[in-house]
């Protein structure tokens, strides 16, 4: 039974672990995409689009 319990712990320790790994991955992700499309001149960015012009 002690065993069972330690056990236990050990995967709800990991379950948050993982659980605040995913939470900072995505963060990351979502980060690295509003990065990605700020660079990157889209369909909708007017911004980027007056900052440098298509033909060169």
């Amino acid at each position: 039974m002690n065993n069972f319990k330690t056990n236990f712990s050990e995967v709800e320790a990991f379950s948050q672990f993982y659980i605040s790994g995913r939470r900072i991955y995505n963060c990351l992700a979502l980060l690295d995409r509003l990065a990605r499309r700020d660079i990157r001149p889209g369909r909708r960015g007017a911004e980027s689009d007056h900052q440098r012009p298509r033909h060169v």
